[in-house]
């Protein structure tokens, strides 16, 4: 049932074995306005089985935008609407899904959480804490007198080429 939902889409490649232009989407869109293509998604929606399957697919955990942004892939690639029709009716499309959800009580999933990796971030924290330390160690030796071992050990630190760019960091 899933499947037929999701629609039996091109393989990957088949674009290269056909006549330019005999796909349905690689044809003028028969619907170019973002209102009439919403009102066509409601049609579609609303015949056969099509809402079933919706409330299936919400049912079972699928993100309420991957399925809208399934239903409009299917609608670019039936030659209905262009992609950028497509992506104007996305957020009410959601809405629409959103409302029947809640409508019928199901805990729908709106969108997959996506992970932020903050490594990088926590990375350049550190460095900062690091550089303001030495920064704060500086200014003690500044304000103390230094001896001969300081002096001696500044100097070769200072000798020492100090190396740039992102391998020698």
């Amino acid at each position: 049932m899933l499947n037929e939902f999701l629609g039996d889409g091109p393989i990957p490649g088949s674009s290269f074995t056909e006549e330019l232009g005999t796909a349905e989407w690689q044809k003028p869109p028969r619907i170019a306005s973002p209102y009439d293509a919403f009102q066509e998604f409601l049609k579609v929606l609303s015949s056969g089985e099509n809402y079933d399957k919706m409330v299936y697919c919400m049912e079972e955990g699928l993100p309420i935008e991957g399925i809208a942004n399934t239903v409009i892939n299917n609608m670019v690639a039936g030659g209905v609407t262009s992609y950028d029709v497509g992506l104007l009716m996305l957020p009410e499309i959601v809405r629409v899904m959103e409302a029947v959800a809640k409508d019928l009580e199901i805990d729908y999933v709106l969108m997959v959480p996506q992970k932020v990796d903050t490594s990088f971030a926590q990375a350049q924290i550190e460095r900062m804490e690091r550089l303001a330390d030495e920064a704060v160690e500086g200014i003690e030796k500044e304000d103390g007198e230094s001896t001969e071992e300081e002096t001696e050990e500044e100097t070769e630190e200072e000798e020492e080429p100090k190396r740039k760019g992102l391998m020698g960091a």
